[in-house]
């Protein structure tokens, strides 16, 4: 770059844009200042849950939420086939998981799918179930005994969920002080690792966890430690929250799924459903609660990542919303590539203007229709959308680059900020 005789700022706001932006890239690497990125990219594909997270510490954290989520289900529905001594010949998986077959395989990969992994529970656990429920296809119902035995069998199979959602919201909670952490030390995450979190929220208060970089250069290189600090109080009251909704939303689905199997075992000896059928409405119902679990494993993590983020970033700070390029018309109409402030003392009476130009911890779109979604991340069941902090001299451009406000941009703002009309000479 040539030598420029200048005279901040006012200099540098005349030059060109390729000028202007190259010394603003040689300042931004002298301040250590993050790496300009584009703010069309984040998570992944939200119209296919079954894809992996474009934020590989998240995509980790998703896959194994719902694998805890769904391995009991998927021992439930075994005993349950034992029970009623049903067989899974015949039974139509591509149907069970419908259009989301074929990417429901491909996350899995060398994974079991979930026909052979009951399949396999069922061979194994035979010969010691006891099939106090056979099925028969006759008019006979079965006794209120019998099914309050079906009940208890299908609750033995349940995991503590109290827990469940308590460490992966621990989880979630540190993910989001990773991400403040990489912004302000502009690091990459791909391939970086944590040994281990804390087992508890008042643990976490007190404890941090240590982030392990990969050197892309030395692959067998241990590599570099970064030390991320406990949870604040305004971050833990992030993760509580989200502990609490996250409990009563999985037991919720628990029991729904748990009330269906039992209407259809009963529906079917009222219609007198062969036992083929029988075989396959169950298994459809444990393809929507494959689904259910895989929804939950993606919202839920976003919620409290998205949260505790933001429980991190300064009030009055900016951010910016990032999401994937073909997110829905939603996410693009109010969160991507919008900038908003970020306020942690909410006013007492909220107004329009608050609502759509702030964001919070704690905001959501949760129990609103679509036509009355306001910005918040996750804007949606499975969006992926999330924050990230940009100074406020910066933009973003048409391009989805953050770009250097002009001088005039930012004066504006200013007067803006201080109750002050625009000045009609600043263009």
């Amino acid at each position: 770059m040539p030598k420029l005789k200048i005279k901040l700022p006012k200099d540098i706001m005349s030059l060109p844009e390729k000028d202007r932006q190259e010394i603003v890239g040689v300042l931004a690497e002298a301040m250590r200042l993050p790496p300009v990125m584009k703010v069309t990219k984040a998570g992944g594909d939200e119209h296919n849950m079954w894809s992996r997270n474009g934020d590989p510490l998240l995509a980790e954290a998703e896959d194994a939420f719902y694998e805890a989520l769904v391995t009991p289900a998927q021992e439930m529905m075994a005993d349950v086939f034992i029970a009623l001594d049903l067989s899974l010949d015949g039974v139509d998986m591509e149907k069970s998981f419908s259009a989301d077959y074929d990417a429901y395989i491909g996350l899995l990969k060398s994974k079991n799918n979930g026909k052979r992994r009951i399949q396999e529970l069922i061979e194994l656990n035979k010969a010691k179930r006891d099939k106090f429920l056979k099925y028969i296809q006759d008019a006979n119902p079965f006794s209120k005994k019998q099914l309050k035995k079906l009940d208890e069998l299908m609750r033995s199979k349940l995991p503590d969920y109290a827990k469940v959602a308590e460490d992966f919201m621990i989880r979630a909670g540190f993910l989001g002080k990773i991400r403040n952490e990489a912004e302000k030390q502009a690091f990459e995450t791909a391939g970086a690792f944590i040994d281990r979190f804390p087992q508890t929220i008042e643990a976490a208060e007190k404890e941090g966890v240590v982030l392990t970089l990969r050197d892309k250069e030395k692959a067998k290189a241990e590599g570099r430690k970064v030390m991320i600090l406990p949870l604040t109080p305004q971050e833990s009251r992030a993760v509580r929250h989200a502990e609490l909704h996250c409990a009563d939303k999985i037991t919720e689905i628990s029991e729904r799924h748990r009330a269906g199997v039992r209407q259809l075992v009963i529906r079917a000896q009222k219609e007198r459903w062969s036992a083929q059928k029988l075989a396959q409405e169950l298994f459809d119902a444990y393809g929507e609660q494959n689904r259910d679990w895989r929804r939950v494993a993606i919202t839920e993590l976003a919620f409290a990542t998205n949260d505790a983020y933001l429980s991190g970033v300064e009030e009055g700070e900016t951010v910016v919303g990032m999401g994937a390029e073909n997110a829905c018309k939603y996410c693009k109409q109010l969160v991507i590539g919008k900038t908003f402030t970020v306020i942690h003392k909410l006013p007492k009476v909220m107004d329009y203007k608050t609502e759509m130009q702030s964001v919070w911890v704690g905001k959501t779109n949760y129990g609103r229709k679509a036509s009355e979604y306001i910005p918040a991340i996750p804007m949606h069941p499975n969006c992926r959308c999330r924050w990230h902090r940009i100074s406020r001299f910066y933009k973003v451009g048409e391009d989805g680059k953050l770009v250097l406000k002009t001088t005039a941009e930012l004066i504006q703002e200013e007067r803006a900020r201080r109750g002050l009309p625009p000045d009609p000479n600043l263009k």
